[in-house]
C-alpha cells in the first residue's frame, strides 16, 4: 500500500491532484499591528497589538488549494475546510461600503455603488469583477467557505470561478508545485 499524499500536510485522496497552490501574506497586517501596538505600548492596548500581531497567523487565511475535485482552505491553527468542485453552487466577491457621515461617506459609498455595479456586469471569470472584493465565498450546496485576506482576490477569484464552472479547465492545469 502506498503512503497517502499531502500538501501541506493534508491528505489527499487516492489520485487527487493539487492543480492551484495559494499561500497566504499577512506580512503587512502583522507589521501593522506590531507597528501600532510599539506606538501605543505604554497603553495596555498596545500590548495587545503586539502580541497579537505576533499571533497573527493562528487566526487568519494560511492556504488555498484547488486540487481536481476539491477547493480546500486551511485558516490558522483550525482544520482544514473544503467543498467538492461539483458540489460548488456560486463563487461570489464580499464587498463592503466603507462610507463614513457627511458629504465624505455620501462620495464614498455613491463610488463603491458605482464599482459594485461596473464589477457586477462582468462576469466572475474575469479579474476586473474581483477589483474592490473585500472576500470570496464558495458557495456549495450544503456549505460554504469564506476567503478573508491575505490572497490576490483578482487572482483567485476567477481561478476559482473557471475550477468551478467551465469544464474541462481542471483538466487543462498542469499539477502545482507544493510542500507536501
Amino acid at each position: 500500500m502506498s503512503p497517502t499524499e499531502t500538501v501541506s500536510g493534508i491528505p489527499l485522496e487516492p489520485g487527487e491532484r493539487v492543480v492551484l497552490f495559494y499561500v497566504a501574506n499577512h506580512k503587512l497586517a502583522k507589521t501593522l499591528h506590531i507597528a501600532i501596538g510599539v506606538l501605543l505600548a505604554v497603553v495596555l492596548f498596545g500590548i495587545v497589538l503586539i502580541v497579537y500581531g505576533i499571533l497573527y497567523d493562528r487566526w487568519h487565511l494560511k492556504l488555498v488549494i484547488v486540487t481536481d475535485r476539491r477547493v480546500i482552505v486551511k485558516c490558522g491553527d483550525e482544520a482544514s475546510r473544503w467543498l467538492y468542485l461539483k458540489e460548488v453552487v456560486d463563487v461570489y466577491a464580499k464587498r463592503e461600503a466603507k462610507a463614513g457621515g457627511g458629504i465624505v461617506g455620501a462620495v464614498g459609498a455613491v463610488a463603491h455603488h458605482a464599482q459594485t455595479a461596473a464589477a457586477s456586469v462582468l462576469k466572475q471569470t474575469d479579474a476586473g469583477f474581483w477589483s474592490n472584493a473585500s472576500g470570496i465565498v464558495v458557495q456549495g450546496k450544503e456549505g460554504a467557505l469564506s476567503i478573508e485576506s491575505g490572497i490576490d482576490f483578482e487572482v483567485l477569484g476567477p481561478a476559482l470561478a473557471h475550477a468551478a464552472f467551465t469544464d474541462g479547465y481542471v483538466a487543462r492545469l498542469p499539477t502545482a508545485n507544493h510542500p507536501r
